[in-house]
């Protein structure tokens, strides 16, 4: 216990003071109730994010996805404050979280190859990884062609995985098993990481936050390939993510065969069921997916501060707290003001 207060002593604190100035009630309220874009962002600006927003207030940059890369920043700065603090194998856990977002830039890429844009012309839905990435971005942007892009990620942690989904991509020209194949790559990484913890209790709660993570994805996954892009249930369960804590592989299979959103939920397992009774739609379904994984996170600060939890904790809040911002930032100037309390969860509604 000494040795894990040691070593966790400096990086929890500063962690439980970034989490003090998370978003409160009333930051919520305003922000739902701001007149127009201008407003948002100026009241934005008086929070947390501020630092971030210097350029939107300026006037140089607007819209949604210049917003989305600048506050995703503040996420990016916990994670290298974070991997500062921790070495190997503890950081590596948080390399793992992000190549999540490296996984999304790498498909982002993908896309631009293959219709033969360029990087300006995406530059906007990019995030902006590279101050924390380990990858090549200059080179993979110089590729001339998109099987050369390709053939720049065998080197890398993605490789492996594309090579697998190679075939599938060469047989249909889809580049849909490639970008799954990413993805999945990213969760392999960071299950990797949390084997190699030395601390039982690190690995228990790593485990469990993020395999929770991973059930609440894997659910809103499988009801989005099943329902709107018709996938069958084999396709599907290969196209889960690994690493579930609820949700063992059966489950998924189970979970897979659903033919509507009745079914899907009257095949999860308590308590995913009793939250999801009644749900009719993919938007509600992770409305309330979020609610319950960011009531079980919360938990984590009530708990003994003295193990990893606590950081993979915040960095997952912060990542709804920052989807949230967005989703009420993209209702602005359109007539969604009756839904927008729908598009924060509860949890975070009721922060005070």
């Amino acid at each position: 216990m000494l040795g894990q207060a040691f070593k966790y002593s400096y990086i929890n604190a500063k962690v439980r003071t970034i989490y003090s100035d998370r978003l409160k009630n009333r930051d919520w309220t305003i922000l739902k109730d701001s007149a127009n874009e201008n407003a948002f962002v100026q009241y934005l600006s008086t929070t947390y994010y501020g630092p971030y927003l210097a350029e939107i207030l300026k006037g140089a940059q607007k819209g949604l996805h210049f917003l989305e890369r600048q506050i995703y920043q503040a996420l990016f700065t916990d994670y290298q404050k974070i991997i500062r603090a921790l070495k190997p194998p503890e950081g590596q856990v948080f390399y793992g979280l992000f190549s999540r977002f490296e996984a999304e830039n790498l498909k982002t890429l993908l896309r631009t190859k293959k219709t033969g844009l360029s990087k300006k012309d995406v530059i906007h839905l990019l995030y902006p990884v590279e101050t924390l990435s380990k990858m090549d971005w200059q080179e993979l942007w110089k590729a001339g062609s998109l099987s050369e892009a390709i053939n720049l990620l065998s080197d890398t942690s993605f490789g492996t995985s594309v090579a697998h989904a190679l075939p599938q991509f060469e047989a249909h020209g889809r580049l849909f098993p490639i970008e799954m194949a990413i993805e999945i790559a990213s969760y392999r990484q960071i299950w990797e990481a949390v084997s190699a913890l030395s601390s039982k209790k690190d690995r228990q709660m790593a485990r469990m936050l993020i395999g929770e993570l991973v059930d609440t994805l894997n659910i809103y996954h499988i009801a989005r390939l099943r329902f709107i892009y018709a996938l069958s249930t084999e396709e599907t369960l290969n196209f889960t993510y690994p690493g579930g804590y609820i949700l063992n592989l059966k489950r998924l299979h189970d979970i897979s065969r659903a033919t509507d959103m009745k079914s899907l939920v009257s095949s999860l397992p308590s308590p995913l069921r009793a939250i999801l009774e009644g749900t009719d739609s993919l938007s509600q379904m992770r409305m309330v997916l979020q609610d319950w994984l960011l009531k079980r996170i919360k938990g984590v600060f009530l708990t003994l501060p003295f193990h990893l939890g606590v950081e993979i904790a915040w960095v997952i809040y912060r990542e709804m707290e920052i989807e949230a911002i967005l989703r009420i930032f993209e209702t602005m100037g359109r007539k969604m003001k009756t839904r927008q309390v729908k598009l924060v969860p509860e949890t975070l509604m009721q922060e005070g």
